[in-house]
């Protein structure tokens, strides 16, 4: 009965892993606590608790300690900006965010210890949620739900989540195009949650024409978010399946007759957007990237050029974790200050990493990338064909679902961290 349970709350998790705009308190309150409490918080919760000595022994709790003191020692050593009650209380709760992150990366250990992957049929009835949603969305857009905005401001709940983006902007006109954002609220943070989940679809041993016809529906999705960040995320997870399949020597050979299957998804994807976009805007959209007046790029160089001047400050142990935002209007150059929300973040989570706990940390960061990465190269020298392919799968997953971070730096997603404990379960369930 337990493990019928757990089976529950861990699908349940991975269903609700992008309703990252609806916050539990507020909607039930109707206050604004700031805490941003999503519901897929409640099933990792549960998960954990159920498990409580197994997540003990996997946390490391001396290292979660030695985590902590890194985090919060540029806080002591470099004169905050900020009264010190103040940054305190923000290294605090970033500190419990990020504790929350790590037990939810901690969930697949859990479930595959007890159960089957049965749990992927979630993954896909998830993403089929997100394309309903987002269909209601882009249909709204336009007025033609009034009541379609009281369900919004449900989803729209998380004081945490910013919820914008509903318009594709071309330069600095309004293209009437809408963008999808299904419950995650942000175009970015969808595209990244369809980054993760997509590859574990195409392994699942269903019907091919179910197969493709979830990676119709991703890729649509995936373009109609107008991300450039997530579309650089797909490329790179693409890429790193391509070397991993070849180093596993699992790359099949490819011929005209292989090929059809991917033009038989690639061409209906492009003729659906076709009808909703012209090619010119595509292509005006991607042209944007080098645009040095958009808005959109300068806030992400401006928010840039404050953390490394961070860094600057104390490049040694960084100014603590979760200061930045203290930070910034005094590092920031003058045009920069329009650029950001009430809250700036650094738009970039590996240059967060080294602004806020300096070369100490980033250089642990560093080294713990890296051991995946000879691990993941490691299992697939040494494993089957069986065993390959998981783990191509879940680098290429996380890969790019990481490449994409190098635009945004709101790490309180729970996809990342499934996506990572995913990855770190295939390549260390043999040891203790």
């Amino acid at each position: 009965m337990k493990n019928k349970f757990e089976t529950v709350l861990f699908n349940a998790l991975l269903f609700t892993m992008p309703w990252i705009g609806l916050g539990i308190v507020k909607t039930i309150t109707g206050v604004d606590t700031g805490a941003g409490f999503q519901v897929s918080y409640l099933f990792a919760a549960l998960l954990l608790a159920l498990n409580f000595r197994q997540v003990i022994k996997k946390a490391y709790a001396r290292n979660f300690v030695l985590a902590t003191v890194l985090l919060g020692a540029g806080l002591f050593i470099q004169p905050g900006i900020a009264d010190f009650p103040s940054a305190l209380s923000r290294y605090f709760k970033q500190l419990i965010q990020l504790s929350i992150m790590v037990g939810i990366a901690l969930t697949p250990f859990i479930y595959y210890r007890k159960t089957s992957s049965s749990c992927f049929r979630w993954l896909a009835y998830g993403m089929m949620f997100q394309f309903g949603y987002s269909v209601l969305q882009a249909t709204a857009f336009n007025g033609w739900l009034p009541w379609f905005s009281q369900l919004e401001n449900i989803f729209t709940s998380n004081p945490s989540i910013l919820s914008g983006s509903e318009e594709l902007v071309i330069g600095s006109t309004m293209s009437g195009i809408p963008r999808i954002r299904g419950t995650a609220c942000e175009p970015l943070l969808l595209g990244n949650y369809l980054i993760m989940v997509i590859p574990w679809l195409l392994i699942q041993p269903w019907r091919k024409s179910v197969r493709f016809a979830l990676l119709a529906v991703g890729i649509l999705m995936l373009m109609l978010t107008w991300s450039r960040g997530a579309w650089l995320g797909a490329v790179a997870a693409t890429f790193t399946a391509l070397v991993l399949l070849k180093y596993s020597r699992i790359l099949p050979r490819f011929n005209l007759k292989s090929l059809l299957p991917v033009f038989g998804i690639a061409v209906p994807v492009l003729i659906l957007i076709s009808f909703i976009a012209p090619v010119e805007t595509l292509y005006s959209r991607l042209l944007q990237t080098f645009d040095t007046t958009d808005w959109s790029n300068l806030t992400r160089l401006y928010s840039m050029q404050a953390a490394w001047r961070a860094f600057l400050l104390s490049p040694v142990v960084g100014i603590g974790w979760g200061q930045y935002a203290f930070h910034f209007d005094m590092l920031v150059d003058p045009l920069g200050l329009q650029s950001q929300f009430t809250w700036p973040v650094v738009n970039n989570f590996s240059l967060k990493v080294l602004a806020e706990t300096g070369l100490f940390g980033f250089g642990l960061f560093v080294f713990g990338i890296g051991k995946v990465v000879r691990k993941v190269f490691m299992q697939l020298k040494q494993g089957s064909r069986n065993s390959q392919l998981p783990i191509v799968v879940a680098t290429s997953s996380f890969a790019g679902v990481f490449v994409q971070m190098f635009t945004f730096s709101q790490y309180n997603v729970p996809h990342i961290w499934v996506s990572l404990g995913l990855l770190l379960f295939l390549l260390y369930r043999g040891e203790k």
